[in-house]
């Protein structure tokens, strides 16, 4: 199946997506859709992304032995077991620096983490959180790793090694994606470009990034039952939240960066896997 992507131009692509979100957009404003609730950001990116599913699916004009070989040859490589641990790994790092950060901000002024905390949070309609599982779980990953590693990682690949097209694919990655979440997500784009990689399956990297999103799902949605229970944190429990989110920062940074060292391409690999790419 990864033969497809490259029958797509990269900046035709741009374009697309951009357009695309332009236009969404534009509809978004239109004052009769702006008073209906339900039709809020999660419901927009959730248009956006199906849209661009839908290109991709008349774009690429798959055969269906292409899928059914994609199909098989996922369920003899996938590893469950290392979908599952690398996302739980990232969630902790994840959340690991949020508690250190936040606490050593409340060190050194404590009025802006109560600040932060005594914000009121909007709870999630029903709707919506049927539309923010749709786009975060479902529908971000498929799209992501068919732009990222089926086409971005692939292409700079080709044109400049295959190390480089993990370092730069991941950056783009991360760019994307806002805040703090620069430096998570180009660990987890170098993750997911590893992935890819090391099975040859466009199929085992979507699971792993849909996996990882469903936790990171499950614990937003977790922690809005108890947004405003407690507007506050103590000076004792910033100093707890800054030792646990260290010993979860050296514990997951510890497995990821070994995890990218034993599967990091060696420089005289990337012919072979450049190969392999050719062939797929």
């Amino acid at each position: 199946m990864e033969r497809y992507f490259d029958k797509i131009s990269l900046f035709k692509l741009i374009f697309i997506y951009i357009a695309i979100t332009i236009a969404i957009g534009t509809i978004s404003e239109v004052e009769v859709l702006k008073d209906k609730s339900f039709l809020d950001e999660n419901f927009w990116m959730t248009v956006v992304n199906s849209t661009m599913l839908i290109y991709f699916i008349f774009k690429f004009k798959i055969i269906k032995d292409d899928y059914i070989d994609t199909f098989n040859s996922f369920k003899l490589k996938v590893n469950y077991k290392e979908v599952i641990t690398l996302s739980i790994i990232d969630l902790v790092m994840v959340f690991s620096i949020c508690a250190v950060v936040i606490s050593i901000i409340y060190k050194i002024n404590p009025e802006i983490v109560d600040s932060m905390l005594s914000e009121p949070v909007e709870k999630l309609s029903f709707i919506s959180t049927v539309f923010l599982f749709t786009f975060t779980v479902i529908l971000a990953p498929i799209v992501e790793e068919i732009v990222f590693r089926g086409i971005l990682l692939r292409r700079i690949s080709f044109k400049f090694g295959v190390r480089k097209g993990i370092i730069l694919s991941s950056i783009v990655f991360a760019i994307l994606h806002p805040g703090l979440g620069h430096v998570f997500s180009f660990i987890a784009g170098v993750i997911f470009s590893l992935i890819y990689l090391k099975y040859n399956n466009i199929l085992i990297s979507t699971i792993t990034h849909m996996c990882y999103n469903f936790l990171y799902f499950i614990a937003t949605v977790f922690s809005m039952f108890f947004a405003n229970q407690n507007a506050s944190i103590s000076n004792i429990e910033s100093t707890i939240y800054i030792f646990v989110g260290i010993l979860g920062l050296v514990f997951s940074f510890r497995y990821l960066f070994k995890y990218i060292k034993v599967n990091f391409p060696e420089k005289n690999s990337e012919e072979n896997i450049l190969k392999s790419y050719s062939e797929i």
